[in-house]
């Protein structure tokens, strides 16, 4: 620690003689007022922006800081827009930790000086703890289509950024929510091909630590649902007269475009409003002419209204003119067979094709399959053909629709073609992947789902869920993940893993998780069915009787563990890592409990939990003489508690600061075993023997 000595200041004021016998000049001897600095706590290495007030009646013309943590201890302030009244302030970076000491120093244009109150300023340690990231949801996408995915996040500092990274590589930053030491995050993401890819959220803070969430499998899945769109109204109009033609739509996602044909020939874009497509068209000709709408959505798949046939009045005659020309329009219609043939197989092109013929010539014809167009026939004489690759077993419809060169268009029958499953070309010999078993702790009589990740690319089968080498079941298996409803129902620790097969039969077991199972809430038992005693046996848990309307402070609710002397269980997370309930706790007399010494407190059971104080940020694990050993790092804390380790911390109070000893130091996984450290202690005697 830096030390700062503060010297006074001396001051010294020279008055001059009057220049003119009739006058004398005012002098400012009044020093600038100057406030003590804020504010009074910052963080090492993090830059700190300390403000102090003045006022002066002259106005003052500089301002120094002086703080003992930083170096230099002293810097030039940057001062308010007044210099009679206003607030200073200067940024500097602490360069060491602990309590330091600021204060400010002013001068006003009369050279007065003013030295303000020194206060005292806690430098808290660098700040070590990364972020905390939540896993990023929703887990399930449709390729084309935009999918809002978010993360949670937290940090005591702040977090400055967060980042989606998906198959490993980052996409792109996250929006952050409105506070920076909590919100959610998000990224609106757009997977181009269907699949499982990873997905995962990283958030860095105000020092730069850099926190992840859990990686998780986002499950992409392809569009295949063409828009249902609508017949073309109006039926009816007039010869060179403008009238709007419209077509509903809907789609399972959205529909990006739609387009207008008259007689088979695009005419463009349709505008697009709550449903319905619209446009604008004049009919050059009367007579009847065929028209419909195509829709197509934002993974591409095209879907198309029924033809609609509108008849077009002539236009009315408005000249005099008594020569009369007269055109003749075909109004036949192409005729157009069904498409044959119509068995097919899964994964094999198929060529569908249709007989067409029409007086006036075919201009266009379209294959149409389950109502999406797939695209322009090619032809030889009067036949129309196009390729096809069915990607699923089942039935489909297919039809052709045709149009002529003078506008009439038509539509062959739907027919349904069966489609055959795809022959097996290849044994399927990789097992399914399996992940481990979540979450990891757990409350005593209450129901939670232990859920594993599932994947297999031929298929999952099934997934049992294994407890302590026990069947417990078959888990509920929904898109990735497996899933099974479960209560523990004693505190403890519990072995959990799934067991899954694909479904040509090959099978893999999941990692072992390991679940800690906390006591549930519990109370101290009612005085009624207790009656206090005069004595104790060593080792017995003892309290006073409390009154009916003794609230949760009151004295008498504290449990003490005897041994000729009396120690405390600060609270009931410290009773809970010694004890499963209340149950042996015995009523003693005001007088007995007097008479035994108070002694130190009870601590936590070693290898039960970490801790840390709570204005400290060192996290700790439990010896086995219930001594405190620091944990070197966050990699240190995963390897030996998990990855979710940073929830298996208690805050304790500074106030019991005092009740612990401290050891050595845990720097990697060989130096700490929570489970060898917390069989290695069954009593809370063996603690205070040492």
């Amino acid at each position: 620690m830096k030390k700062l000595f503060l010297f006074g200041v001396l001051c010294t004021l020279a008055f001059l003689a009057a220049p003119a016998p009739y006058s004398v000049a005012a002098i400012d001897m009044v020093a600038p007022t100057v406030g003590t600095p804020t504010p009074t706590s910052a963080t090492f290495g993090v830059p700190v922006t300390f403000s102090v007030t003045y006022s002066d009646e002259v106005g003052v013309t500089n301002c120094t800081l002086s703080f003992s943590e930083a170096s230099p201890s002293t810097n030039v302030m940057t001062l308010g827009s007044s210099a009679v009244s206003g607030t200073a302030t200067f940024t500097v970076t602490p360069d060491d930790s602990g309590t330091g000491f600021a204060y400010a120093v002013c001068t006003d244009a009369a050279a007065n000086v003013q030295v303000g109150e020194t206060v005292e300023v806690f430098v808290a340690t660098a700040d070590v703890v990364a972020p905390t990231v939540g896993a990023a949801s929703p887990l399930v996408a449709t390729t084309g289509v935009a999918t809002t995915i978010s993360a949670t996040y937290s940090d005591a500092v702040g977090v400055a950024s967060c980042d989606l990274y998906i198959a490993g590589a980052s996409v792109g930053a996250m929006t952050l929510g409105s506070s920076s030491t909590s919100g959610t995050a998000t990224y609106a993401y757009t997977a181009s091909a269907s699949g499982s890819v990873s997905v995962q959220a990283k958030c860095t803070d105000a020092t730069g630590n850099v926190g992840s969430g859990s990686s998780r499998t986002l499950v992409v899945s392809s569009d295949s649902t063409a828009p249902a769109v609508g017949a073309v109204t109006p039926t009816t109009a007039t010869q060179n007269t403008a009238l709007t033609l419209s077509a509903t739509y809907s789609d399972n996602i959205a529909v990006t475009a739609c387009t207008l044909y008259v007689g088979g020939v695009s005419q463009g874009a349709m505008t697009l409003a709550s449903g319905t497509a619209s446009a604008s068209y004049t009919f050059t000709m009367s007579g009847t002419s065929s028209v419909r709408a195509t829709c197509v959505d934002a993974a591409g798949n095209t879907g198309s209204g029924s033809a609609t046939t509108v008849t077009i009045a002539a236009a009315t005659s408005t000249t005099t003119t008594t020569t009369t020309t007269t055109t003749t329009v075909e109004t036949v219609a192409p005729t157009v067979g069904a498409i044959t043939p119509i068995t097919a197989t899964q994964d094999t092109a198929v060529t569908f094709s249709a007989t067409v013929t029409d007086a006036s010539g075919i201009q266009d014809c379209r294959l149409f399959v389950n109502g999406s167009d797939q695209g322009a026939m090619t032809a030889s004489g009067s036949l129309y053909s196009k390729s096809y690759t069915p990607a699923s077993s089942g039935t489909l419809t297919a039809y052709a629709s045709c149009g002529d060169t003078v506008g009439n268009l038509a539509d062959g029958t739907s027919v349904t073609v069966t489609v055959a499953a795809a022959a097996a070309t290849s044994t399927d010999a990789v097992a399914p992947t399996v992940g481990a078993i979540s979450p990891t702790t757990a409350v005593a009589g209450t129901s939670l789902t232990l859920t594993a990740s599932v994947a297999d690319s031929g298929g999952m089968g099934s997934c049992v869920v294994y407890v302590n080498g026990t069947n417990l079941g078959t888990m509920t298996i929904s898109g990735s993940y497996a899933t099974y409803a479960y209560t523990f129902s004693t505190q403890g620790t519990a072995v959990a893993n799934a067991y899954c097969v694909d479904a040509v039969g090959n099978a893999t077991q999941g990692a072992s998780s390991s679940i800690t199972i906390s006591a549930a809430a519990s109370t101290t038992p009612t005085e009624e069915e207790l009656s206090a005693v005069s004595e104790a046996a060593v080792g017995s848990l003892i309290k006073l009787a409390c009154d009916a309307d003794a609230d949760v402070n009151d004295p008498c609710k504290a449990v003490y563990y005897y041994d000729n002397m009396r120690h405390a269980f600060p609270n009931e997370k410290v009773f809970f890592t010694w004890y499963e309930n209340f149950d042996n706790v015995i009523i003693v007399t005001a007088d007995f409990m007097a008479s035994v010494t108070l002694s130190r407190n009870v601590t936590y059971h070693p290898g039960t939990r970490m801790v840390k104080f709570i204005t400290v940020n060192t996290v700790y694990g439990v010896g086995t003489s219930g001594e405190l050993r620091a944990i070197a790092s966050e990699d240190v804390a995963a390897s030996i508690w998990g990855s979710n380790w940073n929830t298996l911390i208690d805050d304790i109070s500074d106030a019991f600061y005092g009740n612990y000893t401290f050891g050595a130091n845990i720097d990697s996984t060989s130096d700490f075993d929570p489970t060898v450290v917390k069989e290695s202690v069954e009593s809370i005697l063996e603690i205070f023997a040492e």
